[in-house]
């Protein structure tokens, strides 16, 4: 039984081998110089400028005149709108800065005429003809200017113009001798409503750069 399971092992590989070495046609030796690439050229090798380059260089082209000119256009176009939103915000910001300013001389305007009738109070000069004394120019349809700083009352037009502007000095505003003057105008004037009322009116004028000029009115009463 061994022997010829044996024998069946043999024959099977001997068909084997006759099959394979009539299905197989040996070795066909391959040409590689087929396959290998092109040689480099010596102009490639170290960087010249071969034919392809030049014909490559020849059929590119870069920007014309024409849009280049567009690209410049649009590119102003598209930077122009936020500008003027900045150059807008800007002055409406200094505009803002130079009315709030205006306010507070209102006031300080409106209680320095009520430090007067104060001190003129507490002075005795309570009567209805005196308790504003020294304020006399700014009364009877006249108006004045408040020095604060130098605590003085001036005729409106003591600069000899219709209007005198404030002047600045240390971030102080008032009618210092030699100081810059500023950008506003500030008036007072006085109405006798009767023996015990009178009313306070205080006009600020301004101008922030190539706005119009801005003009309020504030009015406040005061009793004796």
């Amino acid at each position: 039984m061994k022997q010829e399971i044996k024998k069946n092992r043999e024959n099977s590989r001997g068909l084997d081998l006759m099959n394979f070495s009539e299905n197989s046609r040996g070795f066909t030796p391959t040409n590689f110089s087929e396959k290998l690439p092109a040689p480099v050229t010596e102009g490639k090798r170290l960087g010249f400028l071969s034919s392809e380059t030049l014909t490559l260089k020849k059929n590119s082209r870069g920007f014309t005149l024409v849009e280049t000119f567009v690209a410049i256009t649009v590119l102003a176009f598209a930077l122009t709108g936020p500008l003027l939103i900045v150059s807008s915000g800007l002055v409406s910001a200094r505009y803002a800065r130079d009315e709030i300013t205006a306010f507070y001389l209102a006031s300080e305007a409106t209680e320095y005429v009520r430090n007067i009738r104060d001190s003129n109070i507490l002075s005795g000069l309570t009567g209805s003809s005196n308790w504003l004394s020294s304020l006399s120019l700014c009364m009877s349809g006249n108006t004045c200017v408040v020095d604060v700083p130098n605590n003085t009352v001036l005729a409106a037009n003591f600069c000899g113009s219709a209007s005198c502007p404030l002047r600045i000095q240390n971030n102080v505003y008032g009618y210092q001798s030699g100081a810059p003057s500023s950008i506003f105008t500030r008036t007072v004037n006085i109405v006798r409503e009767n023996d015990n009322e009178s009313s306070i009116f205080v006009t600020m004028s301004w101008k922030t750069e190539d706005l119009p000029v801005r003009v309020f009115k504030v009015k406040e009463t005061i009793l004796r």
